[in-house]
């Protein structure tokens, strides 16, 4: 049973128009078309938090490794260029400056990472803004295979949310066709 949308009368599942007011009702299927989009976009919005919270973290990494790497270089020539008495062993010199150099690529590292989450925060609300004005697209881009070996590499806890997505799309396919034709006529 379900309810007349106009004044809501209990009505039969199939019933086209309300007994009591007349009002058209919703076909079944549009319900089930607008729980595919609304699922849809639920699990975008949590795929956009994983990139944004990860690309955040990983920003937040990459500064702290950067400044322990600077600071060990800086160390390092420091130490080497210290005018004393005393024998100064050249490897002690060589480990700081050469440690923090590597410190300092791996955090140029880490900033590249950060940024390709942080980038893939706009493309899905790129994709969030098109659900409801090109389904064609969010479609194309949620059965992307491409998206969740991008997800692999990037961000595994994106690519939970992305095989989801992949997986709901799939299974849905004539909700989208329905969908994609409704948004063409």
């Amino acid at each position: 049973m379900k309810n007349c949308v106009q004044c809501g009368a209990a009505l039969d599942d199939k019933a086209a128009n309300c007994p009591v007011c007349g009002a058209p009702q919703p076909a079944a299927n549009v319900r089930y078309e607008d729980s595919v989009l609304s699922e849809t976009g639920r699990f975008l919005r949590y795929e956009k938090l994983a990139w944004k919270i990860k690309g955040i973290v990983l920003l937040a990494i990459s500064v702290l490794i950067f400044s322990l790497g600077a600071f060990m270089f800086v160390f390092g020539l420091a130490y080497g260029i210290q005018p004393t008495y005393e024998y100064q062993p050249m490897a002690v010199i060589f480990v700081f400056i050469i440690m923090g150099m590597v410190y300092m690529e791996l955090a140029a590292t880490y900033i590249v990472l950060a940024i390709v989450n942080l980038v893939m925060v706009n493309k899905v609300s790129f994709y969030q803004d098109a659900l409801h004005t090109d389904v064609s697209v969010v479609r194309k881009r949620c059965g992307s295979v491409g998206m969740i070996v991008l997800g692999a590499i990037f961000n595994s806890i994106a690519m939970a949310f992305i095989i989801v997505n992949f997986v709901r799309t799939k299974t849905n396919a004539a909700a989208f066709d329905r969908l994609e034709t409704k948004k063409q006529i």
